[in-house]
C-alpha cells in the first residue's frame, strides 16, 4: 500500500468529510442546517470563531441584559442560557438551575449541552437563540461566540474545557434576594446547591439559617456562592462587573465590558445601552427586563424591602464572609 493511501485512510473523520460539509452548506441556510441533529454536527463549529465570551451572574443578577447587550454586536454569536434553559427542560420542575458541579443530576448531559454551545452549534430552542440572522454560515466568519449563563458555580469548569474570556456580574445581595421572593423561589435555598462538605466548612464558622428563615439563608447563600466562585477562578483572568456601578454608567461600564471582552463598542451599540438604561417601564419585582431605568435600579431594594428582612439578609450575609457588598456604604 502506498504511503499515499494509509495517509488518506488515516485521516481524521471530519477532514474527510469537508466535501459533505461544504455541499451542505451550499445548499441550506446555514442556520437552520446547523439546527439538524447530524448535520450540525458534521458541520463543525462556526469557520472563524476568534474566541468565547462567558457572561455569568446568579439568576435575577443583571445578566439578561449584558448578555442582551454584548449579543447585539455585528462580531457576536449570540447564545442566551444553553446549558440552563436546556437543562431545566431535560430534568423537569423542581431542578435547581444553579449548583456545585458534584450536584449535577446528569453530568453528561450538561457537558454535551457545554459542547455544542461552544462550539457554536445552536442547536436549541429560539429563547435561547434571540437573533438567528447571526447564525447564518456567510455571517459567521471571525465572529465571537458570546454565551451568557447563570451557573458561576461551575464556571472554572467552563473555562478549563472551552478557556471562554470570562465576565462575573454581581449584585447586591438584597436586590437577588428581593427577586427571588418575588418570584416564589423561596424554598431552602443552599442544600440542593451546595455539597455537604462546602455547607460544613461554612458551619464550622457560624450556624447556617434554617429554611423557614427565607431571608437570611438567602443572604448566606449568595456568600456562599461567592466563595465557591472565588476559589474557581482565583488562578485566571476574569472580570468582574458589580451590577450598581453599571447601573450607575452604563456607558463606561460596557465600554470597559466589550474592551475586556474583545467586541466593538460601536455608535450603535452604545445608543441601545442608552436607550436600554434610561426608559421606565412598568416595574415589578422579578419580572424578566433588559430596559430599565437604570441609576433607579441600583438601589430600589432600599425602599422596597422591609428593614427586618435587610437585616436577615445581611446576618445570614456577613456570617459566611462575603468577598462583596462588605463596607456599611453598601448597605
Amino acid at each position: 500500500m502506498s504511503a499515499f493511501s494509509r495517509n488518506a485512510r488515516a485521516a481524521p473523520l471530519r477532514q474527510r468529510l469537508q466535501p459533505v460539509r461544504q455541499a451542505l452548506r451550499r445548499s441550506l441556510p446555514g442556520f437552520l442546517l446547523s439546527r439538524l441533529p447530524v448535520t450540525g454536527e458534521m458541520m463543525g463549529p462556526p469557520p472563524a470563531v476568534r474566541h468565547a465570551v462567558l457572561v455569568c451572574s446568579l439568576p435575577r443578577a443583571g445578566s439578561s441584559w449584558v448578555g442582551r447587550i454584548l449579543g447585539l454586536g455585528e462580531d457576536a454569536l449570540y447564545l442566551r442560557e444553553p446549558l440552563t434553559q436546556s437543562y431545566l427542560r431535560h430534568l423537569g420542575p423542581g431542578t435547581p438551575p444553579f449548583f456545585e458541579w458534584e450536584m449535577c443530576r446528569d453530568r453528561h448531559a450538561y457537558d454535551r449541552l457545554a459542547e455544542l454551545a461552544f462550539r457554536g452549534i445552536p442547536r436549541f430552542p429560539p429563547t435561547v437563540v434571540p437573533y438567528p440572522r447571526q447564525w447564518s454560515l456567510r455571517r459567521r466568519r471571525s465572529k465571537h461566540l458570546v454565551v451568557k449563563e447563570v451557573n458561576p458555580l461551575v464556571a472554572r469548569r467552563f473555562w478549563d474545557r472551552f478557556r471562554p474570556k470570562l465576565v462575573l456580574l454581581v449584585r447586591h445581595p438584597v436586590s437577588v434576594a428581593r427577586s427571588f421572593h418575588a418570584l416564589g423561589w423561596t424554598g431552602d435555598q443552599l442544600s440542593g446547591r451546595f455539597r455537604a462538605e462546602t455547607l460544613t466548612a461554612f458551619h464550622r464558622q457560624a450556624p447556617l439559617p434554617a429554611e423557614n428563615r427565607y431571608w437570611a439563608q438567602s443572604g448566606a447563600f449568595q456568600a456562599i456562592a461567592q466563595n465557591v466562585v472565588a476559589e474557581g477562578l482565583r488562578d485566571i483572568d476574569h472580570l468582574v462587573v458589580r451590577y450598581e456601578d453599571l447601573c450607575t454608567d452604563p456607558v463606561a461600564e460596557f465600554e470597559r465590558i466589550f474592551a475586556y471582552c474583545e467586541l466593538a463598542f460601536r455608535p450603535a451599540i452604545r445608543d441601545e445601552v442608552l436607550r436600554s438604561s434610561q426608559a421606565d417601564p412598568a416595574y415589578a419585582p422579578g419580572r424578566y427586563d433588559t430596559v430599565r431605568n437604570s441609576r433607579a435600579m441600583a438601589t430600589r431594594w432600599k425602599s422596597e424591602v422591609a428593614p427586618n428582612d435587610i437585616a436577615d439578609v445581611r446576618r445570614g450575609y456577613f456570617a459566611c464572609r462575603p468577598l462583596f457588598y462588605t463596607d456599611a456604604a453598601d448597605w
